[in-house]
């Protein structure tokens, strides 16, 4: 029993690194408006950075879980 829960682990953190990499694109492709910075576009900016802020709030968590998840012992049968 032991070492099918260590795979679903492990398997658990490849999901958790292949999320976290995708919020960390999503983010790096995320637009914020060029200068110059006024009044119209400041709204805009802080929407921008707002999101980009979520993406990588969440893709540090994931990035999180999946250190803890890889940390699981590995299975090792000896005959």
């Amino acid at each position: 029993m032991a070492c099918e829960a260590v795979g679903v682990w492990q398997w658990g953190a490849g999901g958790f690194a292949v999320l976290s990499a995708v919020l960390w694109i999503a983010t790096s492709l995320s637009k914020v408006p060029p200068p110059p910075i006024t009044y119209e576009t400041l709204d805009e900016i802080t929407a921008a950075l707002k999101k980009q802020g979520r993406f990588n709030a969440a893709a540090a968590i994931a990035a999180a879980i999946q250190s803890f998840l890889i940390l699981a012992p590995t299975c090792i049968h000896l005959r």
